[in-house]
């Protein structure tokens, strides 16, 4: 019996081979999360990136898929609890960014006898490139925890916004962990938590030296004008082929107008938000692909 070695791990062929069946011969491209391990073959299948990535479902060509955090998410809530989640955000140095933490699901969280749950969040992210703004936070060295709490009446919306201040620190990103989230009054119910992270935009890395620049690199999602009036040009970015849902949310977390909702194609696109009917307020757009989540706050203002 043959031995595959994928990164220094001894893999027995027969854990790949009967994935054979499952392929049908196709050929399984790395994903936009893929680790990027050795290329593997057994007859006609053809394994590249990460076996655990491919192994899970991810096929050329599909239209649809049952796998990726938002699916298993959904049915690890099938006998009650909650999904809890903090987007993808990019901001510049110097100017305020919030990012939303979002109820993004729930089963039996609000009753009859509980029209109201009350919530607290740690979440942990590089102190040296967020600084928060009117939350006390704790650091020990580059390591920041925020606190975030309060209550909800609804079974999926916004909790709260985080407000930072981006700064040139250590690193061009950070992590925002969510260490610990219990609902106070009800500490049984079970939480499903997804990290976020935000991106610093206007910052390059030139060997260990993190360093200023002057343009901004290409984004994710971004919205402009902002503010907006009649309406607003939303450019995004997909890494992969798969189920993606762009629309616009306000404060509450209630969908306002939706820019896209079914399978899409890789690749960078530019579409129109008509504002005409939208009344003046702050709102996100929210962008949410297969396995990831981003948001961009915007302001209507006629």
């Amino acid at each position: 019996m043959k031995k595959l070695i994928i990164r220094g791990i001894q893999l027995v062929c027969a854990l790949v081979l009967p994935l054979h069946s499952a392929l049908h011969g196709q050929t399984i491209p790395h994903s936009v999360i893929s680790g990027g391990a050795t290329n593997a073959k057994a007859g006609t299948a053809a394994i590249r990136g990460t076996l655990s990535q491919t192994s899970i479902g991810r096929l050329q060509g599909g239209t649809s898929h049952n796998v990726g955090f938002w699916y298993t998410a959904q049915n690890s809530l099938s006998n009650g609890g909650t999904l809890v989640v903090l987007p993808f955000t990019e901001g510049t140095t110097g100017i305020r960014v919030k990012v939303p933490l979002m109820l993004q699901q729930s089963k039996n969280l609000i009753t009859t006898t509980h029209r109201s749950r009350s919530f607290e969040a740690i979440i942990r992210f590089n102190a040296t490139v967020l600084e928060p703004i009117e939350l006390p936070y704790k650091r020990v060295g580059d390591v920041g925890t925020i606190t975030v709490s309060g209550t909800t009446g609804d079974s999926a919306g916004i909790l709260g916004e985080l407000d930072f201040i981006p700064k040139l620190g250590n690193s061009d990103m950070t992590s925002l962990e969510i260490i610990s989230f219990v609902w106070k009054d009800s500490p049984a119910i079970r939480t499903i938590t997804k990290n976020g992270e935000v991106r610093i935009l206007n910052v390059c890395r030139e060997g260990d030296s993190v360093r200023l620049v002057q343009t901004v690199v290409a984004t994710m999602l971004a919205a402009f004008p902002n503010p907006a009036s009649d309406h607003v040009t939303v450019d995004y970015t997909l890494g992969e082929n798969g189920a993606t849902l762009i629309e616009l949310i306000d404060m509450q977390g209630k969908t306002v107008t939706t820019l896209l909702s079914g399978i899409a194609k890789a690749g960078n696109f530019t579409n129109q938000l008509n504002l005409m009917f939208i009344p003046n307020g702050s709102y996100f757009v929210r962008m949410r692909t297969p396995n990831e989540l981003f948001t961009t706050q915007i302001t209507v203002q006629k």
